[in-house]
């Protein structure tokens, strides 16, 4: 019963969301990873619709490894390996580019992952060498595993 009763509140506060209000929050949250990573050299940075047709987009960030010194993938592992592990929606590294889901984050985490990914993206050629030799390559620490331990 208990089950049942929680569904249908859930349900019951699902209703009473203004769609277009939580739509234009989340669509906030996503333009601000945009303004605070433009302009870092060699990432490129666009707008992913949800490719399921929901009312919320993603930020895309298209990392160009010769001029940004680092791929995208380097830059998934290095955030997921990091205190705290951020996870980003990196399915598409060996095209180039990872989203930033914001959907839900509030604005605290979304500055703090603003702001790793700025200390990545920006870090001096020696950590960027540090970072791919220990994410890029033989022996990498795969990313996708650094949850486990």
């Amino acid at each position: 019963k208990e089950g049942i009763v929680a569904v249908k509140e859930r349900l019951e506060h699902q209703m009473k969301i203004d769609v277009e209000e939580w739509k234009a929050d989340q669509n906030s949250k996503m333009q601000t990873v945009l303004d605070r990573l433009k302009g870092i050299e060699g990432v490129y940075l666009s707008v992913d619709p949800d490719p399921n047709g929901n009312p919320f987009s993603r930020a895309r960030v298209s990392v160009d490894s010769v001029s940004a010194g680092l791929s995208a993938a380097v830059v998934c592992a290095a955030m997921a390996d990091g205190d705290p592990s951020i996870s980003l929606r990196g399915h598409h590294t060996d095209e180039g580019y990872f989203n930033v889901d914001t959907i839900e984050m509030t604005e605290e985490e979304v500055d703090l992952t603003c702001r790793r990914l700025e200390e990545i993206l920006m870090a001096d050629d020696a950590e960027k060498a540090t970072l791919m030799s220990r994410y890029a390559g033989d022996g990498a620490v795969d990313y996708r595993r650094v949850w486990l331990g």
